[in-house]
C-alpha cells in the first residue's frame, strides 16, 4: 500500500509539473505558430477547455472500467497528444499544435483524479465513512 501511495504521489507531481511547464510555454509557442498574434493563447485555451469538458466523463469512465485502465487510457491519450503537438511545432502547423494541446488537456483530466485517490487512501479507517466537509 505504501509503495502505491508513493507511486501515485510521484505521478501526481509529474502531472502537475507538466501542467505548469505547459502553461508556461504554450502561449509562447502559440505566438510563434499562430497566423495572427491575437490567437497566441488559443492553444492554452483549448487545453483548458478540453480538461474541463472531459474531467467528469473521465472520472465516470474510470469508475466504470477501473482506475488502472483509466490511467492507462489517459496516458495513451497524453502520448498521442504530445506527439501531435510536437509534430505541429516541428512543422510549424498551428492547427496540429492546437489539437495536441486539447488531447493533452484530456490526459490531464484523467490524471487529475489521482489526488482524490491519494486522499482516500490516507484517510484513517475510522473516518472512512465520514464526509470531508
Amino acid at each position: 500500500m505504501r509503495r502505491n501511495i508513493a507511486l501515485l504521489a510521484a505521478c501526481q507531481a509529474l502531472l502537475i509539473t507538466g501542467g505548469v511547464v505547459l502553461a508556461s510555454t504554450a502561449a509562447l509557442v502559440g505566438w510563434r505558430l499562430a497566423p495572427a498574434q491575437s490567437l497566441a493563447t488559443v492553444p492554452l485555451a483549448s487545453f483548458n477547455v478540453a480538461l474541463m469538458a472531459t474531467a467528469l466523463p473521465a472520472s465516470m469512465l474510470m469508475k466504470r472500467i477501473g482506475r488502472r485502465w483509466g490511467f492507462a487510457l489517459g496516458g495513451v491519450i497524453g502520448v498521442v497528444g504530445a506527439g501531435v503537438a510536437a509534430r505541429g511545432v516541428a512543422n510549424g502547423n498551428f492547427v496540429h499544435f492546437l489539437v495536441g494541446m486539447a488531447l493533452i488537456g484530456v490526459y490531464m483530466a484523467f490524471g487529475g483524479s489521482t489526488a482524490l485517490r491519494l486522499r482516500r487512501w490516507r484517510r484513517p479507517s475510522s473516518e472512512a465513512g465520514r464526509s470531508a466537509t
